[in-house]
């Protein structure tokens, strides 16, 4: 009787060592990793300036000429998951000249400078990208873009010389593609790359060394502009 007693106590001394280890398991603190800090918010509107170059093909001087334009944009972001959707208006100031220069013997010497002068361009469009890890932005761009352009050909022959000069607003589509950088939640820095085409459009041409007589030609152009900016979101 004594030693099945004994056995009892023991059976029983094990079984409560054994809940206490599980009561202590149960309380025992859960290892947890910490949240990671949120990304910068880019919904809100934005201002800044650009600067960069520009290639522009010349359907009247036909040739190609480069120039630096110097401007800036403003828009609004709006941001939902990883997706960011926008409008975005830009203006710049453009010294691009493109000039050709063709020379000549058939009824005497004579010498022919075509020039073309882009003044300024601007655009609105909609932008659409896609946030990554580390806050930047690929996006790409389309919209509608209007630029001023002169045009001039000084032709000197034995007899007469005269000079055709005329100046016209065309208007056209742009597409583009970038990427951006946000430096802080107010600080963004950009690159971009866009392509503008400038359709058609008959312009007159006035000289009058020969009875002002005026001639129409239909002028396009076509631009390649990379630039790079930075932007302040204000709101």
């Amino acid at each position: 009787m004594k030693r099945v007693l004994l056995v009892g106590l023991g059976l029983a001394a094990i079984m409560a060592a054994e809940s206490a280890k599980a009561a202590d398991l149960s309380v025992a603190p859960l290892a947890t990793k910490a949240a990671p800090p949120p990304g910068v918010n880019w919904s809100g509107c934005y201002i800044g300036p650009q600067i960069g170059g520009l290639a522009d093909f010349s359907v009247f001087s036909n040739g190609l000429g480069v120039g630096v334009i110097a401007g800036g944009q403003i828009g609004c972001n709006y941001q939902t998951g990883a997706v960011l959707i926008g409008i975005e208006g830009e203006g710049v100031w453009s010294g691009t000249n493109v000039r050709t220069n063709t020379a000549g013997a058939g009824f005497g010497p004579w010498n022919n400078l075509l020039t073309t002068k882009n003044s300024w361009d601007a655009d609105a469009s909609v932008r659409m990208g896609v946030i990554w890890p580390g806050d930047a932005l690929t996006y790409f761009k389309v919209g509608i873009a209007s630029g001023q352009f002169s045009f001039n050909n000084t032709n000197t022959n034995t007899a007469p010389t005269f000079t055709n000069t005329g100046k016209t607003t065309l208007t056209g589509v742009l597409g583009g593609v970038g990427v951006e950088l946000a430096l802080t939640p107010q600080w963004f820095a950009r690159a971009e790359l866009d392509l503008i085409f400038y359709n058609g459009r008959d312009v007159t041409l006035t000289q009058c060394q020969i009875g002002c007589q005026p001639t129409i030609q239909t002028l396009w152009q076509v631009q390649y502009a990379p630039r790079v900016g930075v932007s302040y979101k204000f709101y």
